[in-house]
């Protein structure tokens, strides 16, 4: 499972336990967020070994064995890149509110940002917010991610404070090609799933995704989710993958 642009392994928290009945679940923090040191520079190429070098630590992937890649967001691509991978390294590809195809190469211009600061930690959870808005699940998820994504610092003054684990210009700093136009080369099935709600998942998006693929797709839409969907529906979001992983398999 590969997470977004400025989220984390944390995201997946929810869906995962709900699909730990029957798979194993690999959920990587990539470098910059969670709780991985910072880079002064980022690419996507890091990403993708990242990814693989957990994956194969957790005995998900090998000469043998084949994962499912879910990806959310933009990181679709890393996810491309593995399923037109030479060496067929995952069996099925599922795309989350996939943004490939919406920016071009090396990102969209994001501005340089400072770290913030807080005095308490419930202060920095009441401001938690992602990008875009979109907040269609329960705040009691949101809550929880907010607080994992926290630590504990000493200000040069020597007050305490709170902080973000995650570089807050992990995309300002991130050098990539887009392979949008590469979605058809996949040694693999691809699928998706989109917000009924998302704010930045379009139909023409997925029109033109559906377009550069040529090749048979399923779209499944949860109606009331928004772009985050492993926060807004997380129970729904499970449901659509196992419906996908047994589309594939049959």
């Amino acid at each position: 499972m590969l997470h977004g642009a400025g989220a984390s392994s944390e995201w997946w928290e929810a869906t995962a336990i709900l699909l730990a009945d029957r798979f194993h679940i690999v959920a990587p923090s990539f470098a910059g967020v969670g709780r991985s040191q910072w880079r002064e520079a980022y690419t996507i190429e890091q990403c993708v070994a990242e990814a693989m070098d957990c994956a194969r630590a957790e005995g998900v992937v090998s000469a043998d064995v084949r994962p499912i890649c879910v990806a959310h967001s933009f990181g679709s691509e890393v996810g491309v890149r593995l399923a037109i991978d030479p060496g067929e390294v995952i069996s099925q590809l599922i795309m989350v509110d996939s943004l490939i195809g919406l920016y071009g190469s090396s990102g969209a211009n994001f501005p340089l940002r400072e770290r913030q600061f807080y005095a308490s930690a419930s202060d920095a959870v009441q401001r938690y917010a992602t990008v875009p808005r979109d907040d269609f699940g329960p705040s009691f998820l949101r809550a929880h991610v907010a607080r994992q994504s926290l630590e504990s610092v000493t200000l040069p003054s020597g007050d305490a404070a709170w902080t973000w684990r995650a570089d807050p210009n992990v995309m300002a700093k991130l050098a990539h090609e887009t392979v949008f136009d590469r979605i058809g080369d996949a040694l693999c099935s691809v699928d998706f799933i989109f917000g009924g709600l998302s704010s930045m998942n379009s139909a023409e998006l997925r029109q033109r995704q559906a377009e550069v693929l040529k090749r048979e797709a399923v779209f499944l839409g949860i109606d009331d989710a928004g772009h985050h969907i492993p926060l807004d529906r997380p129970a729904e979001l499970a449901d659509a993958i196992r419906k996908l992983v047994a589309l594939r398999q049959t």
